[in-house]
């Protein structure tokens, strides 16, 4: 499983990997506008809408990308309740 990852979804590997202290995982020239959440706005309501549109539009790996980037803007979320 952990090759299929790597060899498969370069990019959601490139996430689960990096570094600590790296806040968005993606740098800003891979990024594109609709992979911006803002953690400010965000519910699991548009959460559902953004995983179905992204496995409609590219499958699994698209799915498996925008899930990790819906985890991290929660996580954020969870943090600035935390104070941290």
């Amino acid at each position: 499983m952990r090759l299929a990852v790597l060899t498969y979804m370069p990019r959601l590997s490139a996430r689960i990997h990096r570094p600590a202290e790296e806040q968005d995982g993606v740098p800003e020239a891979q990024s594109n506008t609709q992979d911006k959440i803002d953690p400010a706005t965000w519910t699991w309501a548009d959460a559902e809408k953004r995983l179905k549109h992204a496995f409609e539009k590219d499958g699994f790996s698209g799915w498996a990308e925008a899930a990790a980037r819906e985890m991290e803007a929660e996580g954020k979320i969870e943090r600035l309740k935390r104070g941290h």
